[in-house]
């Protein structure tokens, strides 16, 4: 394995790139701001370390795309990378099994073991999106009621009012 990179082991300098390649920066330009950081970062270290981050930026782009597309058609735009990633576990434990239980040989307790374990960490995964997701919609809710009191309050509006548009928010009216 090689040497850590120049431009990884002073975080001033990393920081100093990431933030020139997310403004959009050419190469001579980071070179330039990263030297003002730390004179003996070499201009081949910052290609390298440029060229990385554009293809991780890239991965995580594509990421985003396929996890918002996936959310449109089957709900949970709240956090549609992770809806994304507990689906394609979920999907490739099922082919496993299935791929497994065409075969005359029964499953392996072993590989039973892992795909019981899978199946509860993928279980345990979703409950755990499903209560932030459940807690993003209470705060959400939560703060339109009490700007609906606020307002409806400082604008002399009745009580009977308020309570009526506080239950509309919440689905009771």
């Amino acid at each position: 394995m090689g040497r850590k990179s120049s431009i990884t082991a002073d975080m001033a300098v990393r920081v100093a790139v990431d933030e020139a390649l997310a403004r959009g920066a050419i190469l001579d330009d980071i070179v330039a701001a990263v030297r003002l950081v730390n004179p003996g970062i070499s201009r081949s270290a910052v290609g390298r370390y440029a060229k990385n981050y554009r293809a991780l930026a890239e991965r995580e782009r594509d990421v985003q795309s396929v996890a918002k597309a996936y959310a449109a058609e089957f709900g949970g735009s709240d956090n549609p990378t992770g809806k994304l990633l507990i689906q394609l576990i979920t999907s490739m434990a099922a082919k496993a099994v299935m791929a497994q239980s065409d075969e005359d040989d029964a499953l392996d307790p072993k590989d039973l073991h892992y795909y019981a374990r899978a199946a509860k960490d993928i279980i345990a995964s979703a409950k755990i999106d499903t209560d932030r997701d459940a807690l993003v919609r209470k705060a959400t809710r939560d703060a339109a009621i009490d700007i609906v009191q606020k307002s409806g309050r400082a604008a002399g509006v009745d009580e009977a009012q308020i309570d009526l548009i506080k239950r509309q928010l919440l689905g009771l009216a």
